[in-house]
């Protein structure tokens, strides 16, 4: 078994004994001005106030990012308030993606409602720019290798093994356990609403419902493949102590598997294990959500909440089952606290997608401030 994408490795670069260059924060920053450099386009475009979309950046980013580290310590790291409680205070130090997402929406819509303008456009463009800045964020999450998962190995006879960890083995839940039925339901029940919305049917129709049947008779018929696949997009990590050892004074490569790798002159053979990185796999969801929405943003004017609806309806049951994948995570109740969250989101994104307005995308021919509300147009 081979695997299609290598380890990336990029070392960490000390300039000084407190200041420190790594990819991960510099993908971080540049998601952060790219989407705001997106989001204040975006609103331009669509004759927003740019001023207060402007100005949302500065509640709404560190909003998120406190939140973010607040999830983690909560969820993740308990122990870590219970020796130093003024870790609440270092938000660099710890991050939850769900977190970000989650505190950045409360913030968001508590500074639109006291700004007294619509939310709804202004949270759109927001997303525009979080989306792609959040793609980057887990492109930092791949380099950095921070979400390492399971070792994906083979075993014969098992063809629904798909990885294990210390002992611990993983497999796809079986034709008759009520998991699998309900991974499969939502799934379809995601592309049912998904297609609805584009073809802006009522929440439930017929075209709702044809989709949830054909979507439902496909993934049972593509489900055998599904653990070869799964074991295809996992990457090889080096294990050896020479390598951990020198990790910063080896420079940037791509390892594809087993090979040499040399330090000054030094030269070792380095054995990998196949692993999942689940940052990795997040990363490719991103860039197909974030096609996706370009596609749809190309052409007529859609419902002012569409961009949200389809994210928080497509990423949370990604995430829940790639949780599943994770390994030496924290659990309650055998759930992780993203996956817990994960099912708030959804419940958000229909909420978002049964109550999408009339107003449409753009159609407003002069700024919206807070005197003026856009115009109610025909569906």
């Amino acid at each position: 078994m081979t695997s299609i994408f290598p380890y990336i490795h990029i070392p960490i670069y000390k300039l000084s004994s407190n200041f420190v260059v790594e990819a991960f924060g510099l993908l971080v920053a540049l998601g952060v001005i790219c989407g705001a450099i997106l989001a204040r386009r975006r609103a331009e475009a669509l004759k927003l106030d740019v001023n207060i979309m402007i100005d949302s950046f500065f509640f709404v980013i560190p909003g998120g990012f406190i939140l973010a580290h607040w999830v983690a310590l909560f969820g993740y790291y308990p122990e870590r308030i219970l020796k130093d409680p003024m870790q609440l205070l270092y938000f660099w130090a710890g991050l939850s993606s769900y977190g970000g997402l989650l505190g950045g929406l409360i913030v968001a819509m508590l500074y639109f409602k006291a700004r007294k303008v619509p939310m709804r456009p202004y949270m759109e463009v927001l997303a525009w720019g979080l989306i792609p800045g959040f793609t980057l964020g887990r492109l930092g999450c791949t380099v950095a290798h921070d979400h390492r998962g399971l070792y994906a190995m083979t075993k014969a006879g098992n063809n629904w093994f798909i990885g294990a960890y210390k002992g611990k083995s993983m497999t796809l839940p079986y034709w008759n356990s009520p998991t699998l039925w309900i991974a499969i339901f939502t799934f379809a029940l995601v592309a049912g609403l998904l297609v609805s919305m584009i073809k802006e049917t009522k929440f439930l129709s017929k075209t709702t419902f044809g989709t949830i049947f054909l979507t439902t008779a496909l993934l049972v018929l593509a489900y055998p493949l599904l653990p070869e696949a799964l074991r295809s997009l996992a990457i090889p990590y080096p294990h050896s102590s020479f390598f951990n050892a020198n990790y910063n004074k080896i420079g940037m490569m791509l390892i594809w598997g087993d090979g040499n790798i040399t330090v000054g002159a030094k030269t070792v053979l380095v054995k990998t294990r196949l692993m999942y990185d689940l940052g990795l796999i997040e990363f490719m969801f991103y860039m197909v959500l974030i096609a996706g929405l370009a596609i749809l943003l190309s052409g007529r004017p859609r419902r002012e909440g569409t961009l949200f609806a389809i994210w928080y309806l497509t990423y949370p049951p990604v995430r829940f089952l790639l949780d599943f994948l994770r390994a030496d995570d924290t659990t309650i109740y055998g759930w992780t606290a993203a996956q817990y969250l994960s099912v708030v989101m959804f419940g958000i994104g229909l909420y978002f997608y049964a109550t999408l307005p009339k107003r449409r995308w753009g159609e407003y021919t002069a700024p919206i401030s807070k005197k003026q509300k856009p115009a109610e147009v025909p569906a």
